[in-house]
């Protein structure tokens, strides 16, 4: 299973809101997933959106609001919450998200990964801020278990020593 199949997962059993938009991009903006409430709600399907970029699939002027978002994400390397408008143009009409972004780096190749995870804003002020606080609370648990997940392995890695490969038994001598 890729990295970027196995973070979804993890994502989706920490959030317990299934109107949350799930999408993760690499670092030049390509989408390479996006989950079915994005589908649904933004009015694109997986073949309009991946492997495309937001230019491409939104017009230049709302990605450029998003993408200094996304940069400050990616260059801080910690979650990030921003506040986003986008003009719908099924609805006509204009949409607000609040979204949890942050940088995930696949520990087998070092691909980094934007991760977004996103709930309109219009169903009430405080709805909303209790859905944001609930979204924030599972991405840092997702955020931290990989980053403890990195650490783990790195720490394991420094055990094993410079003999990985090697058939000899470790344990005599100690």
């Amino acid at each position: 299973m890729s990295f970027v199949h196995s973070l979804v997962r993890q994502i989706a059993h920490l959030i317990d809101d299934p109107a949350a938009i799930v999408f993760v991009r690499t670092t030049d903006g390509q989408y390479v997933f996006v989950n079915e409430a994005y589908e649904r709600q933004l009015h694109l399907t997986q073949a309009q959106v991946l492997g495309k970029a937001n230019e491409e699939i939104y017009g230049s002027e709302d990605s450029v609001n998003w993408q200094s978002a996304d940069s400050f994400a990616l260059a801080l390397g910690v979650p990030v919450v921003t506040v986003e408008a986008w003009y719908d143009p099924s609805l006509r009409r204009w949409r607000k998200f609040s979204a949890l972004k942050w940088k995930a780096t696949d520990p087998d190749t070092g691909d980094e990964f934007l991760v977004g995870v996103s709930v309109e804003a219009t169903d009430g002020e405080v709805l909303v801020q209790q859905r944001l606080a609930n979204l924030q609370a599972g991405v840092i648990a997702a955020w931290d278990s990989t980053a403890t997940g990195r650490k783990e392995a790195r720490e394991a890695d420094d055990q094993r020593g410079p003999s990985r490969g090697s058939t000899e038994d470790r344990s005599a001598g100690a």
